[in-house]
């Protein structure tokens, strides 16, 4: 759980981060009219730095979550699960589909597991019953 915090802390600082260049380069287009169009382009750049970020950081994120749990992970050759990464050509990202695909994954496994947690309590509890039960029956004999 630690982990997913981490990860949302990272994609929400990145937000921040393209939200603020955005008001930056608005504020600065307003006050240089004549070269709006460059500040246009690098803004452009900017964003698409950090947007590279945020595929990247998805990517990993999820990636590393299903070798941990050892579920599928989806074919690098099945254009549905991977896309060109919109920085960098020569990089594959997961796409939208296949993060939705590895997030219903990772959600049955964990509930799979907590439902067995939730068992042996149960079944603890009832043990631990029996027992108090037992020992008040042995006491009064």
């Amino acid at each position: 759980m630690c982990k997913y915090f981490k990860h949302c802390c990272k994609i929400n600082k990145l937000l921040k981060k393209e939200e603020k260049i955005q008001s930056e380069y608005l504020n600065l287009i307003k006050n240089n009219k004549e070269e709006s169009e460059a500040l246009l382009a690098e803004e452009n750049i900017e964003r698409n730095i950090i947007e590279y970020e945020i595929e990247t950081e998805n990517t990993m994120y999820y990636l590393r979550l299903s070798k941990k749990k050892c579920l599928e992970i989806p074919d690098i050759n099945n254009e549905d699960f991977w896309i060109t990464s919109s920085l960098d050509q020569n990089r594959k990202i997961l796409s939208n589909k296949a993060i939705n695909i590895l997030k219903k994954q990772i959600h049955e496994d964990r509930k799979y597991y907590t439902d067995l947690v939730i068992q042996v309590i149960t079944a603890l509890t009832g043990l631990i019953g029996v027992l108090i039960g037992l020992v008040i029956v042995l006491k009064q004999h």
